[in-house]
């Protein structure tokens, strides 16, 4: 089987317990879930971040399940309106997963407000400043 590769060195990251990168066919492709993003039915409070704790871990169990059908590793991508909301989410999120979890705000204080709390928690070595979104235009 003759697989693409990239001429140039490719880099590989590890963020928590996943790598990310390299040369296509090195490793799995990784699987990224969304969770708490704008008219999610588990969220029941998008400014303080409250969301249906039964839900959260069916969508949970959902992803745990593909990702070990699919021998993939994943992250999960949390969206949040507020900082109050992202550090309710990111609280909610270290204790339930040990994947890497990355940051989606349209708002740029609300990915830096994660960032800090994530820091401030000891998680930020698998936390990502997730930045390319709808409204960036440079």
């Amino acid at each position: 089987m003759n697989v693409f590769r990239f001429q140039c060195r490719q880099e590989t990251v590890r963020i928590g317990d996943v790598s990310f990168g390299g040369q296509p066919g090195k490793r799995r492709t990784a699987l990224l879930g969304s969770l708490f993003y704008p008219r999610h039915t588990m969220v029941l409070d998008r400014v303080t971040g409250k969301v249906d704790a039964a839900k959260l871990e069916k969508a949970l169990a959902q992803l745990s399940l593909a990702a070990m059908e699919t021998e993939c590793p994943f992250g999960l991508m949390l969206f949040a309106e507020t900082g109050e909301a992202m550090a309710s989410y990111l609280e909610l999120m270290a204790d339930r997963s040990h994947a890497p979890l990355f940051l989606d705000s349209p708002s740029r204080e609300v990915r830096l407000a994660g960032a800090s709390r994530a820091a401030d928690m000891g998680i930020a070595d698998r936390v990502v400043y997730n930045t390319l979104n709808a409204g960036v235009t440079k």
